[in-house]
């Protein structure tokens, strides 16, 4: 931030806001810059609780090892981290062994350096200032001659700006087949086979994060090949190769010296051609569990908050909310209008023992927290709390429709010991939460937004619970625990859109993986789940306000996932349901509603399926085609 001073205190604003909110269901927050204006919270509370957190160190990139915590420390945990570690290292000890046995079938091999592909490379080299690529024939060059070694090779470039070159030679080809021909470069540059075009970079830029490819077919003998280059600044690149399709890749730009390269750079670079296809692709596998085991060693630190001693700094008030207008000095203190006891801190190795002070606190006398944990346990069995506003039980937030309930459910959960799955029993073993969802147009009349709880709310299911659906549906969703996070697919569009891409679409394994696994990005929120509502990662998120737009409807028709989803599915209701439509219908129908179809709307599918056919589509394609629309379907969407 351009005012350091500020961000920091942003930072604890953030701390204070999210912790008040979320334990406490008030908006302490408001009283940062003055007295809250709506509920009893002075501006003296605000700074006392900025006091309990004042020794925390925020998190940063260049110094999140002071943030670090060591987690494990009884002898117990870390006998048994050693034997999970124990047991890992054995595997990855046998994978290494399969490892080196395949580098070390290269190492003894001799010649490993790539033979060029081109003879009789011929150069011309220019001086001079373009701003895109110039007509070279219409230019006197400053040099010419013929490259020894048969490379497209800038570095012998006589100075570091404004040069340019073009290089002329004869490719061999090694048979008739399509060949894939890759350019990338600084600035500009064009590729000719057989004096025409195939690839052209132009203007002024870096390489681009993907080389521009073409493929061509050509016939085997030698061809004629050309390059034309210029480079503007002191920084340039070029890169230029070919490779058969699926086949093997070579670089016809002067590539790192093999003896140079250690056999498992080498093996990456041309692995498939030194090998084999089959051994390469072993080897890949081999690495991909060598990485997948070290994943899933066990660690014994969390990124955590943590304070660097027992002495915190001093904290002030804060004229209107200014670091830089400090006034009186105030003691850490919890929210008068909540208790008169003053915190009990006892200061610990490296720490104030200020916020160990305030959670016991938070447990042990602060009448909010158990009503607000209750009342946030019920909104999630509901779809609403018994306090709508789950963040602020203030003034300004919703009156409670059962004050009563609220405060008997919240004793219940602290005499019994915090259990919340005791909470739960009393929950779902309720009258209340065993009604029926079935309308009643007298108790419509006298309580339409359902204040008394006469019914169960319909609901729609969120993104992840609808991602998730969708792959159970078509049999492909993954319930195993734990690992890391990982990356469903997202389109090239989407990419597109971010400033900064650190999305990496994951292999397809991790595609089905239950979308509490899915990787989180402030800037990029996987797109399913973000139409239907998802939760900003930016703040504390009371209630998922469910809204109905055009968007998630071209999402659920139009999406890849959607797609990819609904052929997947058509392919195993004909392998399982056989050839026969009604039989086919009857088993979709019954995957995707759990239930029986009926005969009006078997004729409807049936209708579907035939209107389909006269416009071309074929059995597979229509039955693909219904799949879609089942999924699409309120039935599923919904939960009733």
């Amino acid at each position: 931030p351009a005012d350091k001073l500020q961000g920091k205190y942003d930072e604890y604003d953030d701390i204070i806001k999210t912790t008040s909110e979320t334990f406490m269901g008030m908006t302490v927050g408001c009283a940062r810059c003055h007295n809250h204006k709506i509920d009893p919270i002075p501006t003296k509370d605000y700074y006392g609780m900025l006091a309990i957190f004042h020794n925390v160190i925020p998190y940063s990139r260049s110094g999140h090892e002071k943030t670090i915590l060591t987690q494990v420390s009884s002898t117990k945990e870390k006998a048994i981290m050693a034997e999970k570690n124990n047991i890992i290292a054995k595997k990855r000890s046998l994978v290494h062994a399969k490892i080196r046995q395949i580098e070390k079938s290269l190492s003894g091999r001799k010649n490993l350096a790539q033979k060029s592909d081109m003879t009789n490379l011929k150069f011309k080299f220019y001086r001079d200032t373009w701003s895109k690529l110039p007509d070279f024939d219409m230019i006197k060059e400053e040099e010419s001659g013929s490259m020894a070694e048969n490379w497209f090779d800038i570095s012998k470039a006589s100075r570091k700006i404004a040069f340019g070159y073009v290089f002329e030679a004869n490719l061999i080809v090694p048979k008739t087949a399509n060949y894939i021909f890759s350019l990338n470069s600084d600035d500009g540059s064009e590729l000719f086979i057989d004096n025409k075009s195939i690839i052209r970079f132009d203007g002024i830029h870096n390489m681009r994060r993907r080389p521009l490819r073409k493929s061509i077919k050509l016939i085997e003998g030698q061809h004629k090949i050309k390059l034309t280059y210029f480079q503007h600044d002191s920084k340039h690149g070029l890169s230029v190769s070919w490779k058969q399709q699926n086949g093997w890749l070579h670089s016809l730009t002067k590539p790192i010296d093999s003896q140079k390269m250690n056999i498992s750079q080498l093996i990456q670079s041309r692995g498939k051609e030194l090998l084999g296809k089959n051994q390469f692709a072993l080897y890949q596998k081999l690495q991909s569990d060598l990485r997948n085991l070290k994943d899933i060693q066990p660690k014994n630190h969390v990124l955590s908050v943590r304070e660097p001693g027992q002495n915190a700094p001093k904290t002030f008030v804060f004229k209107r909310g200014s670091p830089h207008s400090p006034a009186d000095e105030v003691q850490p203190h919890f929210p008068v209008i909540l208790t008169d006891k003053k915190p009990i801190i006892t200061p610990r190795k490296n720490s104030s023992g200020r916020r160990r002070a305030f959670a016991e606190w938070l447990v042990n006398d602060n009448p909010q927290t158990a009503r607000v944990m209750a009342n946030r346990i019920w909104q999630f069995h509901f779809g609403r709390g018994i306090v709508r506003s789950a963040n602020n039980f203030g003034n300004q937030g919703d009156r409670p429709t059962h004050p009563k309930l609220l405060n008997y459910i919240a004793a219940s959960f602290k005499n019994n010991d915090w259990s919340i799955k005791k909470l739960h029993k009393l929950i779902m073993t309720s009258a209340t939460y065993r009604m029926s969802s079935k309308g009643n147009k007298d108790y419509y009349t006298a309580d339409p937004a359902n204040d008394l709880f006469w019914r169960f709310n319909m609901r729609r299911l969120t993104g992840e619970e609808l991602r998730d659906s969708i792959l159970a549906v078509i049999g492909k969703l993954d319930l195993s625990h734990g690992g890391p996070s990982v990356f469903p697919t997202v389109s090239r569009e989407v990419l597109a859109g971010q400033s900064t891409i650190k999305w990496k679409n994951g292999p397809e394994p991790h595609q089905y993986r239950r979308s509490v696994y899915t990787f989180q990005m402030r800037s990029l929120i996987y797109p399913l789940v973000e139409s239907f509502d998802a939760a900003s990662p930016d703040s504390s998120c009371a209630v998922r306000f469910q809204t109905t737009l055009p968007t998630q409807a071209l999402t659920m028709i139009n999406s890849e996932l959607l797609n990819k989803a609904a052929e997947q599915m058509a392919q195993n209701i004909r392998q399982q349901a056989g050839a026969k439509l009604p039989d086919q219908v009857r088993s979709l129908w019954t995957r995707v509603t759990g239930r029986q179809i009926n005969d009006s709307q078997l004729k409807t599918a049936k209708d579907f399926m035939a209107k389909m056919k006269t416009l071309k589509a074929n059995d597979q394609k229509a039955l693909q085609q219904l799949c879609l629309i089942m999924l699409n379907l309120n039935e599923f969407v919904y939960l009733d």
